[in-house]
């Protein structure tokens, strides 16, 4: 069952899935053209954040929050997480699990016109940064929007407890790192929908921080690799929805 709040695809429009008795709400990222990484003057940049151009030919629906232990544990019928709490981020996940759960939330779904998965690399951080500049959005300090090493108290938060980004996404700046899809490299170059190398390497990518990392690790182009097989108590995961067109 889908209900969609706004009849078209503004940037930000909510549609809500309603699956195993439990609600995914989704916001619209329309097709676009952004500058993905870093200048070179942003505080706590690193060198894998090199500043280019990205334009997304497709639009995607991407997770208001990050899943949820509640989510998962209707989907997979277990919680792996340290921290325990139905509205906190599901932890203690690795890329495995990950796409077990999405190949399962697919199976519930069942349409035909749309796909279940973790987002690029490029779909994340154009959908965090939902059309700002900033570090944090609108913000030059993660607190209006995250929990970072600085203000989350050694643990996970509920979701959706910090204001959202422009789009209505909450949790993009902290509370646990996002796995993506894409290998872990410097980035290629690649302008037109980049989904990372093509061949396998060592480490996936993460992205957005997490409660036990500084402020700087939790801006919106902030990069970590970590190896597909990691379980932390700070790895989590967000899920986009993919029209097949």
């Amino acid at each position: 069952m889908s209900s969609n709040n706004q009849s078209d695809h503004d940037p930000g429009s909510r549609k809500v899935y309603t699956l195993k008795g439990v609600e995914y709400p989704f916001r619209w990222c329309p097709p676009g053209i952004f500058m993905m990484g870093t200048p070179d003057d942003e505080a706590g940049r690193d060198e894998d954040e090199a500043l280019h151009e990205v334009e997304l030919t497709r639009g995607f629906w991407i997770l208001e929050t990050p899943i949820t232990q509640k989510m998962y544990e209707s989907v997979m019928g277990e919680n792996p997480s340290g921290f325990h709490g139905e509205d906190l981020p599901v932890e203690q996940v690795n890329l495995p699990m990950i796409l077990d759960f999405c190949a399962e939330l697919n199976q519930l779904l069942n349409d035909p016109d749309k796909e279940i998965s973790l987002p690029t690399e490029a779909q994340w951080e154009y959908a965090c940064r939902a059309g700002t500049s900033a570090p944090f959005e609108n913000f030059d300090s993660i607190d209006p929007v995250g929990w970072s090493l600085e203000n989350a108290d050694q643990k996970t938060h509920p979701v959706a407890q910090k204001q959202p980004n422009p789009w209505g996404i909450y949790d993009l700046h902290g509370n646990v790192f996002e796995w993506c899809l894409d290998w872990y490299a410097d980035y290629t170059g690649e302008r037109l929908d980049p989904a990372g190398p093509p061949k396998e390497l060592t480490f996936r990518c993460m992205r957005g921080g997490a409660w036990n990392a500084p402020g700087r690790i939790c801006r919106a182009s902030s990069r970590l690799g970590c190896s597909p097989e990691c379980v932390h108590n700070y790895n989590g995961f967000r899920i986009v929805l993919n029209p097949k067109y």
